[in-house]
């Protein structure tokens, strides 16, 4: 069973979310040839990366119990990229999910937390198309929304009809969306 795919963007599509992450160059030990096909041997280096997640927040948790975190304001992403560390960790560990933002263990309410909340209200979640399901997918409609169609379930009588109980599971259809 494949689950529906959502895309998840500010309402204005104006800017990017900006998503706190993890990267590496990791040497493996293994010697391989250098890249300008000479004899010369050189160590394997593999990039990664993660991005960090954290409980969703409580609008979004019907689409999944994480979410990435969300840098929303531009100072932390900035301080985030150049200068990463504990004190950084600590600030993006005070944007609310639950409650109120922690600062030196007070829960305070402050400005910052209802900047926050709206601008979580200025997201816009709507339904992809299934072929998003595939990691290799890079259609260009990989953001265009469609609407779900749900078809009826058959009612608990129609199990007990003189059919033998031959009926299907509801399915749900998608189809390109052009409304907003």
């Amino acid at each position: 069973k494949r689950k529906q795919p959502y895309y998840i963007c500010y309402k204005n599509k104006q800017r990017p979310l900006l998503m706190a992450g993890l990267w590496s160059c990791v040497k493996t030990g293994k010697k391989i040839k250098n890249a300008n096909n000479t004899n010369n041997m050189e160590d394997e280096t593999i990039t990664t990366f993660a991005i960090l997640t954290t409980d969703a927040h409580p609008k979004y948790a019907w689409l999944h119990p994480r979410q990435p975190v969300i840098l929303w304001d531009t100072s932390i992403a900035f301080e985030w990229l150049t200068k990463p560390n504990m004190h950084t960790v600590e600030k993006l560990r005070t944007i609310p999910i639950r409650g109120g933002v922690n600062v030196n263990g007070e829960s305070k309410k402050e400005e910052i937390v209802e900047s926050i909340w709206e601008t979580t209200s200025s997201l816009a979640v709507y339904p992809v198309s299934n072929k998003m399901n595939d990691i290799k997918y890079q259609g260009e409609d990989c953001t265009t929304k469609v609407k779900l169609e749900i078809v009826a379930t058959p009612s608990i009588k129609s199990f007990f009809s003189s059919s033998g109980g031959n009926n299907k599971k509801a399915k749900i259809k998608t189809k390109k969306f052009n409304g907003s």
